[in-house]
């Protein structure tokens, strides 16, 4: 009577309604996950409100949107990991209200209105054969999605050459930071005007560059 007991139970701990299979959960994290019908649940929530989140961004910012969602991942099992069974479930059940709120937020505002006037416009800079223009537009929760282009070279049938950066993040103390792989760009914002450095040559069009003080448009 007893094992048939237990493995009801167990039944029920895996009927939970969680974004993936608690049969193959490996980590304390997706155990508690999946052990919790509350963490379950708002599992569940987060996964299709981030669904309904990627198909309201165009398709330029999806990949900005992935990598978020894929930091915010990181942090939650940074912050929630070894921990007591009963202060992890505190800590991710924050964690993941958090997530939603913010996302709930990404689609208030998107398409994006420029709100927040500290940082928020569009930048440019331009030399004889380099130009590159940098979008800053508030999202929620001290984030900003960044969208770039930089081109080098004159019109013609070859080009130009073209570079595209895409991110979600935060601007602390007047800078930000985007890194793709070994590329760093160090984006350090004052008044009306952003100070860009790149560490190397990134993997865009042959001598496209990031690297630039930025004017925002209309000062």
């Amino acid at each position: 009577m007893k094992k048939i007991i237990v493995g009801i139970l167990l039944c029920i701990v895996y009927l939970n309604a969680v974004s993936f299979n608690c049969k193959k959960a490996s980590t304390q994290i997706e155990k508690e996950i999946c052990s919790d019908a509350k963490l379950g649940k708002l599992d569940e929530d987060l996964a299709l409100l981030y669904k309904s989140t990627k198909k309201t961004f165009t398709e330029r910012h999806v990949d900005a949107l992935i990598k978020d969602q894929i930091s915010w991942m990181r942090t939650r099992n940074k912050k929630c990991k070894a921990i007591s069974k009963q202060a992890l479930s505190a800590c991710l059940e924050n964690h993941y209200s958090f997530r939603i709120n913010e996302l709930n937020k990404y689609q208030e505002n998107y398409p994006i209105a420029n709100t927040n006037k500290t940082y928020d416009g569009t930048y440019k800079w331009k030399a004889s054969n380099n130009e590159a223009t940098l979008e800053v537009k508030f999202l929620a929760n001290n984030k900003y999605l960044i969208s770039g282009d930089a081109l080098y070279g004159t019109k013609n049938e070859f080009g130009p050459n073209l570079g595209m950066i895409d991110f979600i993040t935060q601007i602390k103390t007047n800078r930000t930071i985007y890194s793709d792989k070994n590329y760093r760009l160090i984006m350090q914002f004052g008044k009306n005007k952003i100070e860009a450095n790149e560490n190397e040559i990134g993997d865009f069009g042959m001598n496209v560059s990031f690297s630039g003080t930025y004017i925002k448009e209309g000062m």
